[in-house]
């Protein structure tokens, strides 16, 4: 197995947040995952919710409050042997991801 790793990036809107979202699958077994983005509405804060999937699966489960006129940044990561082992299949997978504010 050779080192390094494969992302996954998306951009959008939602409700009136801009966002970048990126996963990484390191062939180490360790995933991680970053989002940010800028809510541009002046009168309304929101939560915004990330859920990634592969095959069905959730990987990805965040949610941060994203103030109104106001950036906000959040990244977390996890290490899994079995993720190691299986590095190669993860490149071939889509990744599905939602978005949603509340």
């Amino acid at each position: 197995l050779f080192p390094g790793f494969h992302t996954w990036s998306t951009t959008g809107t939602c409700g009136s947040v801009d966002f970048a979202a990126d996963l990484y699958v390191e062939s180490t077994g360790n995933f991680r995952f970053g989002a940010s983005g800028y809510n541009n509405n002046l009168v309304v804060g929101w939560d915004i919710l990330f859920d990634g999937r592969f095959d069905g699966v959730q990987y990805v489960n965040v949610g941060t409050v994203v103030d109104r006129d106001s950036s906000f940044g959040t990244s977390y990561g996890f290490y899994r042997p079995e993720y190691k082992s299986n590095y190669l299949e993860f490149l071939k997978k889509t990744l599905h991801m939602h978005v949603e504010t509340r």
